[in-house]
């Protein structure tokens, strides 16, 4: 149960670090914090949900495995395009 509670705060919080990113880029939203600073955030949030989630797949039982790399996919996607790496529409951002 922690190790699945520890995932799921990582991915809310990297989450929130992108949408941060992404409307602070988009115009939305400004932020106090750089650019620059926000993307150390955000790298710095993937590198511990990468940790979270190897737990998962060491501890978890493969319905959970399967889930958290659904999870795992969407929240990359979020991740590039608040960075950048992919483009898309706000429509698709929402």
């Amino acid at each position: 149960m922690d190790a699945s509670g520890g995932y799921v705060d990582r991915v809310r919080a990297g989450i929130f670090l992108a949408v941060q990113l992404y409307e602070h880029k988009e115009g939305l939203r400004r932020s106090e914090q750089s650019e620059s600073e926000m993307l150390a955030e955000l790298s710095e949030a993937e590198h511990q949900r990468g940790r979270s989630f190897e737990q998962i797949m060491l501890l978890g039982g493969d319905e959970v495995v399967e889930a958290a790399h659904e999870l795992h996919a969407a929240v990359r996607t979020i991740d590039w395009q608040a960075t950048g790496k992919t483009d898309s529409t706000l429509e698709d951002w929402r």
